[in-house]
């Protein structure tokens, strides 16, 4: 049979949406799943921020700047649902991968490092 899962929107809980995702073959079960997408507007703008130069998407401030903006979504996210393990694990893997880029732009330029802590308000230790 084919295995296709197939999304349904519930309801919005917080702003996210919340999916009833069930796959079409018999031997799977439905299951719950938050979506908590960036929207390319928002990506955009934060692209535009923080870029160094035109069309720069790769550069650790922009970099940092996606990051911190999922880690902020991750954390509005486990307001409502303090017992989503697997979500924390993730949130812990974001908060590391960011603490790395931090860490690389301080040892390359700490004035760059300095205006971006600033500008996005988080602690400035590694």
């Amino acid at each position: 049979m084919n295995k296709t899962a197939v999304p349904v929107i519930i309801m919005v809980l917080n702003r996210e949406p919340v999916f009833w995702v069930s796959t079409l073959s018999t031997g799977n079960k439905a299951r719950w799943r938050i979506k908590m997408p960036i929207t390319s507007s928002d990506k955009k703008t934060l692209v535009d921020k923080y870029a160094t130069h035109e069309g720069d998407t790769g550069s650790p401030e922009v970099q940092i700047a996606l990051i911190t903006n999922r880690i902020n979504n991750l954390t509005r996210h486990f307001k409502s649902f303090k017992n989503d393990n697997n979500s924390k694990r993730g949130l812990m893997k974001l908060v590391g991968q960011r603490k790395r880029l931090l860490r690389y732009l301080h040892k390359i330029d700490v004035e760059r490092y300095k205006t971006l802590i600033e500008s996005l308000e988080i602690r400035g230790s590694f």
